[in-house]
């Protein structure tokens, strides 16, 4: 292999790492209330929640919480993939191989997250009023999507150590 293919494979490899990244870091850590920093047209999905009528909105809390928990070990396993890319590009000698491997995992695994959580959010929808519904449509069309509660993050409380995402 080229010095130079290897130079593009090794920038490739830290880019598809890097959007990894922050994707998951959107899945895990991203559910900021936003509406209590006065940013009221936040895409997340507790920001939506905390816009709902009083009995959909704990219901809706109950859901994320729900998905959260169950989505926990998946995202471990997400992180242990990603963990495996790494390892395998320091690797001597290089596998690219098993490097696309543990990145296709851990993708595959993200994209299975995210599936379920919309048809789960989607399915709960069908309860919500139209206005209400409108609120998850709100989500969906700032910045492409909603991201969803982190495991362990409790429903109307803001966590100051997480920092403002910004628009794109």
């Amino acid at each position: 292999m080229s010095p130079r293919a290897r130079l593009l494979l090794f920038v490739s490899l830290g880019l598809n790492l890097f959007l990894v990244g922050l994707i998951v870091g959107g899945l895990t850590l991203g559910a900021r209330d936003r509406a209590t920093r006065g940013h009221a047209k936040s895409r997340s999905l507790m920001s939506v929640a905390e816009r709902l009528e009083p009995a959909n909105r704990e219901s809706f809390h109950a859901l994320l919480r729900r998905e959260a928990e169950e989505a926990r070990p998946r995202v471990r396993a997400l992180r242990q993939a990603r963990r495996e890319a790494a390892t395998a590009v320091t690797a001597d000698p290089y596998d690219p191989q098993a490097a696309a491997a543990a990145l296709d995992r851990a993708r595959a695994e993200e994209l299975a997250l995210r599936r379920e959580l919309d048809r789960e959010v989607l399915v709960y929808a069908a309860r919500l009023s139209p206005d209400e519904r409108a609120l998850l449509g709100e989500a969906l069309r700032r910045r492409g999507g909603w991201r969803p509660m982190r495991p362990g993050h409790e429903p109307g409380r803001t966590d100051s150590a997480a920092k403002d995402e910004r628009s794109r």
